[in-house]
């Protein structure tokens, strides 16, 4: 089971997901900290926790709000402790999905809540009550998240370990460059002869030796989940990820997949509002609302992964093709981190990332790019259970289509 939740993922999930024990995770705390967090603002969010109901408590579910404001359930258990606590909110923590529905209950997503109850209330008192409450298989705290390891750390030279050189020399083909780009000569990472200063030959992926077996297909899509996508960008443009069922469509969602509008990909960061109360599918005032927008370090990774290759522009992507119209591999923009008003960073809540990984597995994407950390709570702490359960859809789901196929 993997408690460091700084991780930094390339092109790949698969290492990072451990084994998750239900009953590690309701174990009865009623202390002021769970799974070793305090539950304080600091650390989660306040007024809400998330739970996951059994399948006969979901089934019976009848989610009504009053002229007071308060929610019923229907269910006379989780009825009581609603009056307790004074809540005034249950919504399912994903969306249902659109067309891929059925697939999501069945891998129970469905049974996921947010219960959002009087701030005044305290955090602990709150655990206390709703562990009593039957028919609830997990609970959780909100964690807040943030990502980490913004600011960049080069390396200096002197740090850099002569045994980084794999290959003498005599094994290094004598090639300035194999495409046009003319940046290409600069991403020494990809290919180094050591003509860059203070570069050190070999120390590269060997990219020239691999892209003369494959530059990169279209049938591949990568989904970005990073920073958004810069989408008019010259040399990102023939590789971009295109639904064609919201390009020629109106505006909604016309391919049924529970977003409005998606036609290269989603911005996961907005819609919520301070509360985290704003879920996906809800429309706002916002015409724009899961546009994608340009971020830094999403424009700068999608680049890596399948920038367009020999098309004299910018530099090369690993994925980026030949330069012929049927290379590449086509990079889908589901966005996480985005810039706001004032020029900084915000991250999507925990809910919306998770969102993220579920939206690429049903539309197409067969790889998850995380290039990026992300800390739950400043603490190492167990991967939110729900979380991991939207993670594990996308390993399970990645390259089927609707009918599992």
């Amino acid at each position: 089971m993997k408690k460091n939740l700084y991780f930094i993922i390339i092109l790949s999930l698969f290492a990072f997901i451990g084994c998750t024990n239900d009953s590690d995770i309701i174990e009865k705390d009623n202390s002021k900290e769970y799974n070793g967090v305090p539950l304080e603002e600091k650390y989660v969010e306040q007024g809400v926790f998330r739970v996951k109901l059994n399948p006969q408590t979901e089934a019976n579910l009848n989610i009504v709000t009053t002229r007071s404001g308060i929610a019923t359930t229907g269910v006379a258990a989780l009825d009581e402790l609603i009056n307790q606590l004074g809540v005034i909110s249950i919504q399912r923590t994903f969306t249902d999905g659109g067309k891929f529905a059925e697939r999501r209950r069945k891998a129970g997503l469905h049974l996921w809540y947010d219960i959002y109850f009087d701030k005044k209330q305290p955090m602990t008192r709150a655990f206390s009550d709703i562990y009593q409450i039957p028919g609830i298989d997990v609970i959780e705290p909100i964690y807040k998240v943030k990502r980490i390891g913004n600011e960049n750390t080069p390396v200096a030279i002197k740090d850099v370990p002569e045994s980084i050189n794999t290959r003498s020399n005599n094994d290094l083909p004598k090639i300035t460059s194999v495409f046009n780009d003319p940046y290409l000569k600069y991403q020494w990472h990809y290919h180094n002869e050591g003509i860059l200063r203070h570069s050190l030959p070999g120390a590269d992926i060997n990219l020239y030796k691999a892209w003369e077996v494959e530059t990169g297909k279209p049938q591949v899509i990568v989904a970005v989940i990073d920073g958004g996508v810069e989408i008019d960008h010259p040399d990102l443009i023939p590789n971009l990820w295109i639904n064609t069922g919201e390009l020629n469509g109106s505006d909604g969602d016309d391919d049924n997949n529970g977003y409005t509008n998606d036609i290269h990909g989603y911005n996961f960061v907005f819609p919520h509002n301070n509360d985290f109360k704003v879920s996906i599918w809800e429309r706002n005032d916002n015409p724009d609302q899961g546009k994608v927008t340009p971020h830094l370090h999403g424009v700068h990774v999608a680049g890596t992964v399948a920038a367009a290759s020999n098309n004299g522009l910018g530099g090369a992507g690993v994925a980026g093709g030949n330069g012929s119209a049927d290379s590449g591999a086509r990079i889908m923009s589901c966005q996480i981190f985005a810039y706001n008003e004032e020029g900084g960073e915000e991250t999507a809540p925990d809910r919306n990332i998770t969102e993220a990984f579920m939206y690429a597995a049903e539309n197409g994407a067969v790889i998850a790019q995380c290039s990026w950390a992300l800390v739950w709570t400043g603490s190492e702490v167990e991967l939110p259970l729900a979380v991991k359960e939207g993670i594990d859809y996308f390993i399970e789901n990645a390259g089927k289509d609707i009918e599992g196929n």
